[in-house]
């Protein structure tokens, strides 16, 4: 067999493939994989189970290089999850580049950062995804030891010399803030999932005085759950909306359970755990709205995939997908006032087959705009090599 001569891309990442319950952090990586693997030999560390599960994926062994695609993963078992092991891997595993899918990640984002700092493992180029972990919403939640650590980070230079990929503008201002603004920043879009033309499911048509939402998110204060809920207190009509997703923060989902047990009876609400991704797009497709207003999002894979299915959506102002409602395909809500939530939960509530029908139409061409043009990869590329693609 003929030497693999790709330039080799290790990547460490909480959870992957073939998990789900992660959400977008997972697909980013997925998704770069599908498009780019053919090009770059990537090679991905990460852990035997899922997000919020305990038992291990079936059927896969532990520190194996596992092939998948054009790819490979090797899976680490809770006992091996140790910085010795890490270090081990990063020593004993030849590679082009280091890439990073987190930055607070304790064990896939700090120990390896700490590890180069240190010249305890190969100062190869080095790639650092903070998946919007950076954002000033996300670095409210448990704020305090955030702040710290990345203090502590800038001042020992845990991430000199980082190339960093941010998923948008907004993305890039926030590292830039946390890390100083002459570290180099390239904006590469959040690659969307490859769907095919005709996902979506055989539907009821709309009632008037009756909706169907969907959530489809981790359960996770970021994603800011309970600003649905109380902006249903006031809705007339029957409403039914049911939340998929894992349970991430066990205190907020109380705090939910309890704006829950205040609905009107008109309202009723069901948990279903968590989707497998091949059901994801015929669950959207059955509803007549999904509703994520979440404090921030660097990309929103599941606002795509909802387009795809011809699900509007009703999310918040604090995401890349903005100006929905001039679109036809949903309405993009500031979070300042919870009576705007109820106000667009009200006109939905309200509308009939005949409109709803258009929204649905305009949300699955405003899915075919969403392109995967040659210069987002292109970045990706430059990004990956190390070249100098133009900083931000």
């Amino acid at each position: 067999m003929a030497p693999d001569t790709r330039h080799t891309v290790l990547v460490l990442c909480d959870y992957f493939l073939p998990g789900f319950r992660a959400g977008g952090v997972l697909r980013t990586v997925a998704n770069m994989l599908a498009l780019l693997g053919s090009e770059f030999r990537f090679r991905i560390v990460t852990r035997a189970r899922d997000h919020t599960k305990t038992e291990p994926y079936p059927d896969i062994e532990p520190y194996t290089w596992l092939p998948r695609s054009d790819s490979e993963v090797l899976y680490l078992s809770e006992a091996q999850l140790r910085p010795s092991v890490i270090r081990r891997l990063l020593n004993d595993t030849p590679h082009d580049t280091l890439y990073l899918n987190s930055v607070l990640s304790p064990l896939f984002g700090i120990t390896p950062a700490v590890l180069r700092r240190l010249k305890l493992i190969p100062r190869r180029h080095f790639v650092v995804a903070p998946n919007g972990e950076l954002a000033i919403g996300s670095l409210r939640i448990r704020g305090t030891k955030k702040v710290i650590f990345l203090a502590l980070a800038r001042l020992l230079g845990l991430f000199a010399g980082a190339s960093w990929r941010a998923s948008d503008q907004r993305e890039a201002d926030d590292i830039r803030r946390v890390f100083g603004s002459r570290v180099q920043v390239t904006i590469a879009e959040n690659l969307p999932t490859p769907t095919s033309p005709d996902v979506g499911s055989a539907r009821a048509p709309k009632l008037a005085n009756r909706l169907d939402l969907i959530y489809l998110a981790r359960l996770a204060r970021v994603k800011n759950l309970i600003h649905a809920l109380r902006a249903l207190c006031n809705v007339r009509g029957e409403v039914r909306f049911d939340l998929y997703g894992p349970k991430d923060d066990p205190a907020y989902w109380v705090e939910c359970e309890a704006a829950i047990a205040e609905l009107p009876e008109n309202i009723r609400v069901e948990w279903k755990d968590s989707l497998p991704a091949d059901q994801v797009s015929d669950a959207l497709g059955r509803y007549d709205l999904l509703v994520m207003p979440s404090t921030n999002e660097s990309f929103g894979y599941v606002i795509h995939e909802a387009l795809a299915a011809g699900c509007p959506v009703l999310i918040s102002d604090r995401t890349p997908w903005r100006d929905l409602e001039a679109r036809g395909v949903g309405w993009d809500v500031d979070l300042n006032d919870v009576a705007d939530f109820t106000r667009v939960l009200q006109k939905c509530v309200d509308m009939d087959e005949k409109t709803h029908w258009g929204l649905r139409e305009a949300a699955r061409l405003c899915r075919l705009e969403v392109s995967r043009p040659a210069a987002v990869l292109d970045r990706y590329r430059d990004l990956i090599r190390g070249a100098e693609s133009a900083p931000t």
